[in-house]
Parts: C-alpha cells; sequence; structure tokens
C-alpha cells in the first residue's frame, strides 16, 4: 500500500503529548468477530511510505476481511492511496517505528538459545524496559521483571505488567528486548509459552522481531 500519515507529531509515540492516536490494518476471516492487526502506525512524524505487509499463515486459502482503522482523539489524517493484494507485493518493507526501547542488551547470544527464566536473572543478551506510556519515562511502578514464577511458568518466569503494589488504573509501557545471532540457523523456529491475565489485551502486545531495532513485526499468536 501507498500511505500518508500526516500530523504524526499528535500520534501515541510522541514524547510530549497525550496523544493517543493509531493506524491499523487489521484482518479477519469472513465472518469473524475479533480482528488481528497486522500493520500498526505510530511514527512520530509526518511521512509517506509504500510498504508491505505478510498474510499471516493462518489466513492463507480463506476468505478474509482487511479494515483500514483510525482511532484517537488529537488531529491526524491518513492518506490511503494505493492498496494492493497479490502475489508480486510492493518491493518495500513493513515501517513500524511505535516501538522503541530505552534499554538495548549488551551481548548477542548465539542460536540455538533457550531461555526458560529459571536463573532469576537478567542475562547480558536481555534487556527489560517499564515505562510510563506517556512520557515515556523510567516508571517504578510500570512491572517489568524476572521473579518468582508459579507451577504453571515454572520456579521463574519474565512477568510485565502493572505493579502488584498500585491499586488504581496505569499506563505503562514494558518490554524484554532479547538479541540473537540466527546466522547459524537455516529456518529459525520460535516457540514459547505466553500468559496473559486479569487486564484487556492491548493492540501492541505481544513478541515482535526485528533485525534492525527499528522495523519491527509483530508475530501472530494462534
Amino acid at each position: 500500500m501507498d500511505l500518508q500519515i500526516q500530523y504524526a507529531g499528535f500520534l501515541a509515540s510522541h514524547p510530549s503529548s497525550a496523544g493517543d492516536d493509531i493506524t491499523q490494518i487489521v484482518v479477519r476471516n469472513q465472518g469473524a468477530t475479533t480482528w488481528t492487526p497486522v500493520w500498526s502506525d505510530c511514527r512520530g512524524r509526518d511521512a509517506r511510505d509504500s510498504m508491505t505487509i505478510e498474510d499471516p499463515g493462518r489466513f492463507f486459502g480463506s476468505v478474509v476481511e482487511i479494515g483500514n482503522r483510525y482511532d484517537g482523539t488529537y488531529a491526524h489524517e491518513e492518506w490511503l492511496d494505493t492498496f494492493q493484494v497479490d502475489d508480486s507485493p510492493l518491493p518495500a518493507r513493513l515501517q513500524s517505528t511505535c516501538l522503541t526501547f530505552p534499554n538495548l542488551p549488551t551481548a548477542v547470544a548465539t542460536a540455538p538459545y533457550v531461555q526458560d527464566f529459571e536463573s532469576g536473572s537478567v542475562p547480558p543478551e536481555m534487556a527489560l524496559t517499564a515505562v510510563d506510556a506517556v512520557t515515556p519515562q523510567p516508571d517504578p511502578d510500570a512491572w517489568c521483571t524476572i521473579t518468582i514464577g508459579s507451577v504453571w511458568s515454572g520456579a521463574y518466569a519474565l512477568q510485565m505488567g502493572v505493579s502488584p503494589s498500585v491499586g488504581s488504573p496505569l499506563a505503562v509501557r514494558n518490554a524484554m528486548v532479547l538479541a540473537l545471532d540466527l546466522s547459524s540457523l537455516s529456518r529459525p523456529a520460535l516457540e514459547f509459552a505466553l500468559g496473559e491475565w486479569w487486564e484487556s489485551p492491548g493492540d501492541l502486545d505481544g513478541v515482535w522481531i526485528s533485525d534492525d531495532g527499528a522495523s519491527w513485526y509483530q508475530l501472530p499468536i494462534a
């Protein structure tokens, strides 16, 4: 698609405002009741890009509905000029710079790699971020830590959310970034167990991958 975003200084990623606007491409199987975001744009600048979105595998061979979604309360314009669906997509990469991380790993781990968090510590190939969603500055009430787990998760687990000591709603943005060298693998595969408790899921929740730290792809979770 060929998409232009205007007045992007008011988007949610803008560090000096509480803008909550977001533009998304969402997909669902015909007749389904829920939508899956396959692309989110929350850049902090006006931009025009041609981009490609890869179809999640579970949509192959079925009738799908594609939605272009805008949501927000601040000045924000979106111009969609060209929209194309075929086996020869536009020669561009998915661009999504709404995910930025104040903390990045200081080392790179070599694959094959297994991490079950049972050491209870943060290894150098991993970095944790817990910030206020608006500022976004470090927030002691943004809960992002490796701590005691449960029978389901094991002795320790990576946990993200709002600190259990906070009794009122709080907007936070947490992340764990893991740096891996996959060059020794011919067909890398990623497996993980993820649980969400008590809170409503958000569009940015889940697992994202990147090869440059700037363009991030959200993995579909079955």
